[in-house]
């Protein structure tokens, strides 16, 4: 929000602005593939007919390489709307660490197992002091090995929107059923997530 919001409030020498994005991720999470929608709604501006492709160019250079944006475009009220109220599916590449070496043809079992499944999630432990505590139902869509070796393990995942893909993986003291470390029966949890696409736009 800070790095789109910058540039574009001078650029449109307006007084102050709203970031309306699809979703959230952790921090520790990298938006790659094609990005994410968003809205950036700016209040009282002074400039209202601007170059588009000049924005984005100033809102680049001014992130330096930390995001990057693309096809902007004017858009409405009613859009902002849509989009906060939209279940976007999310496909992610996770990297697993395992307590002890996986078999690969076993981690297969366990993807086919998750895939087309709805999984309950109670409210995870991390967030439980900012989040009500209830149970979550969450269909994944899809399950892949991508890679194995000894400990550490990468697969593909096409969820629902809002599900705990750390808690998908980790278990989270059996919060998350079912999870990929009991179907394998090793304890499992994630040392890097990437949102890979953001499906529905």
């Amino acid at each position: 929000e800070e790095l789109v919001a910058t540039e574009t409030l001078k650029f449109l020498q307006g007084e102050d602005e709203s970031f309306h994005g699809s979703g959230r991720e952790d921090i520790d999470a990298l938006m790659v593939g094609n990005g994410r929608p968003f809205i950036l709604e700016i209040k009282n501006p002074k400039k209202r007919t601007v170059d588009l492709q000049k924005l984005e160019e100033k809102i680049n250079i001014y992130a330096n390489g930390t995001i990057r944006v693309s096809k902007l475009r004017f858009t409405t009220k009613d859009e902002i709307a849509r989009l906060k109220s939209a279940a976007f599916r999310k496909t992610y590449h996770v990297t697993i660490q395992a307590e002890k070496p996986i078999k690969k043809e076993k981690l297969k079992e366990a993807a086919q197992l998750l895939q087309g499944t709805t999984i309950q999630q109670k409210t995870p432990s991390r967030v439980a002091h900012r989040r009500a505590d209830k149970v979550r139902s969450r269909k994944i869509y899809r399950c892949t090995v991508d890679s194995v070796e000894e400990t550490i393990a990468r697969i593909i995942l096409e969820t629902e929107s809002g599900t705990y893909v750390k808690e998908l993986i980790s278990g989270d003291n059996s919060r998350t059923t079912p999870n990929l470390s009991d179907l394998l029966g090793i304890s499992c949890r994630v040392t890097e997530l990437n949102v890979l696409d953001v499906k529905g736009e």
